[in-house]
């Protein structure tokens, strides 16, 4: 009992801890995603409304049924800033510490953004309401403010419109089967991360890449890396998994129901990292049950690669039984 209690109570220092850097940081973690090639808003009073600005800002929508939200800022030259959200949605706007722009399971908007200069925009007005296509992330419909009228948010004539990236489909799994996905549990034996059900994705995007997907270990079942909508908070038990940053080291959780947690960097004894050349993995990753994962040993003749970044393999690579 000692033993489990002890173990509990690590885990539980180990969140808190999470939770306290990450909560200092608030959620910059998760990157926008405003398609740069479909940023742009239309308001005849002010002008263009920029949902992905090069110069910082930028509007994040977050896909959670019911109880999706936006977050960020657009950019309009006349009147600056427009923030959505902080972040914390779903929002009551019931008050001025408490609004936003939320989103149903439906992609339907709803709610407040506001400008300093300008007031409030409000997204499901009287007599329009901003939506989002769920399958193809098109923003479409009109929101409106006293001071700066109606935002439209699509049209033909002439051609402009925001999309998000929020519902595209997830790259296909990119771990080199032909001799790069295995790695090695010293209790648990051969970790599979290119199975024919499953697989593993890499995703690189600078400083918020992440990994998605499930790989299989014949001893212990699935173990999931991550569930597609990273960079991940890892801060608690529903926003979890695998990031990666601009060099290609690794952080955060995978996760198994039969081992638990998978720490990708267990500092200071470990850490798994990705060669951006090459794609293969290297370093340590630990679980209290499995002990240490290794990614990559040269003298075993084993190791993982992801092909995301389009160096192919030379040699062979052997998986001992």
């Amino acid at each position: 009992m000692r033993t489990g209690a002890n173990t509990y109570l690590k885990w539980i220092r180990l969140f808190t801890s999470i939770a306290a850097v990450l909560g200092a940081i608030g959620t910059t973690a998760l990157a926008a995603n405003i398609d740069s090639a479909g940023k742009y808003a239309w308001s005849s009073q002010v002008g263009w409304v920029n949902h992905a600005p090069s110069d910082g800002g930028g509007v994040t929508v977050v896909s959670a049924g019911a109880n999706g939200y936006l977050f960020g800022y657009a950019w309009a030259e006349n009147i600056g800033w427009i923030k959505l959200g902080s972040g914390t949605g779903p929002y009551a706007n019931t008050g001025a510490a408490d609004w936003g722009v939320n989103m149903d399971a439906s992609g339907n908007l709803s709610g407040y953004a506001w400008s300093s200069q300008a007031g409030w925009i409000n997204f499901n007005s009287t007599h329009s309401q901003v939506a989002v296509n769920t399958t193809t992330g098109e923003f479409s419909g009109e929101a409106w403010g006293e001071n700066v009228g109606w935002v439209g948010f699509r049209d033909t004539s002439p051609a402009y419109g925001v999309r998000t990236t929020a519902f595209d489909a997830p790259p296909a799994a990119n771990i080199d089967s032909a001799g790069g996905q295995y790695a090695w549990a010293e209790n648990a034996g051969w970790l599979n991360l290119a199975t024919t059900f499953g697989g593993v994705t890499v995703v690189p995007n600078g400083a918020n890449g992440y990994l998605a997907g499930y790989a299989w270990a014949e001893n212990f079942g699935w173990v999931k890396l991550g569930d597609g909508s990273g960079p991940y908070l890892n801060n608690s038990a529903t926003d979890w998994g695998v990031n990666m940053d601009a060099t290609g080291n690794l952080s955060g959780y995978g996760w198994s129901e039969n081992a638990g947690w998978i720490n990708f960097q267990s500092a200071p004894h470990g850490q798994v990292t990705i060669n951006t050349t090459s794609g293969e993995f290297n370093g340590f990753a630990w679980g209290e049950k499995i002990g240490w994962v290794h990614f990559r040993d040269t003298a075993s003749g084993y190791g993982v690669r992801t092909t995301v970044f389009g160096v192919p393999f030379i040699g062979t690579v052997f998986k001992f039984k």
